[in-house]
């Protein structure tokens, strides 16, 4: 009996010792004088307070991408968490005010590309800068233009798949209902190749960037210039006016398909 006793007691001692028990140690005993571990918040601001430091240096030296950037590692916990937030809010309308004086002085000097860059980028970390709209306006027009300015430079430099290289010369519209236009197309046409080449009218075609599709209206053959049928020797060319009626676009692909040579060239009217 005595040794069934002794084996129970022992038992509960190691219970104790493990933490396993319900008992609660005494007050003054060693478990409860132990040093605890830090944990939550004491422990994470370490990086934090640097950022938030070098994000107040940023702005002094008024480096607002570098202060943007630390101020966004600034954590939740962070004591200064919330200046980071305000100072992060002034940092990026500070920027966002320098991009819009680059976007000004690039447009002024025709980099219109930079223009609109620096506008986006500012709009993008200020959407409420009323004042700078209209030359948002101002800028996106003058890059539309100028994309289109360049893309009619192109209209006119000969291209093509095979022994048929094509240019367009000249692109007007005429109104033909609320939906509709004519697109009349002064092309010219080249044979680079060896053999003779036959070009036929039928074989072009207009197409819209949303997939429709026009072969040439027969108002074409009422054209005093207009391009009818040709056989084209080496190095001879041939050019006239082709009528097409599709939708309104602001752009149109015109493309020849023979039997073995296709041509394709951008139309902007």
């Amino acid at each position: 009996m005595m040794r069934r006793v002794a084996v129970l007691l022992f038992i509960s001692s190691i219970l104790f010792l493990s933490g396993c028990s319900n008992n609660k140690p005494p007050e003054n005993s060693f478990v409860t004088n132990l040093p605890r571990e830090e944990t939550g918040s004491r422990n994470k601001p370490a990086v934090s307070d640097d950022a938030y430091a070098n994000g107040l240096r940023a702005m002094v030296h008024k480096d607002y991408y570098k202060a943007i950037e630390f101020f966004e590692k600034v954590v939740p916990e962070d004591k200064n968490f919330q200046d980071a937030c305000n100072q992060l809010k002034v940092a990026k309308k500070a920027l966002a005010k320098d991009l819009i004086d680059k976007a000004r002085a690039n447009f002024v000097s025709g980099n219109i590309k930079a223009a609109l860059a620096n506008i986006e980028e500012a709009f993008s970390l200020d959407g409420n800068m009323h004042e700078a709209k209209e030359l948002r306006q101002q800028i996106k027009a003058a890059y539309e233009a100028s994309l289109r300015a360049e893309m009619k430079k192109k209209m006119a430099v000969y291209e093509g798949e095979g022994d048929v290289v094509m240019a367009v010369k000249d692109v007007r519209l005429q109104q033909a209902s609320d939906n509709y236009v004519f697109v009349h197309v002064l092309i010219s046409v080249k044979n680079k190749g060896n053999k003779l080449v036959r070009l036929i009218p039928n074989n072009f075609t207009l197409s819209a960037p949303d997939g429709e599709s026009a072969g040439i209206h027969y108002d074409t053959y009422d054209l005093p210039d207009y391009f009818g049928p040709v056989d084209l020797q080496r190095g001879e060319s041939a050019s006239g006016r082709l009528i097409f009626l599709i939708s309104k676009s602001p752009v149109y692909t015109l493309e020849y398909n023979g039997f073995e040579d296709m041509a394709a060239k951008k139309v902007v009217p």
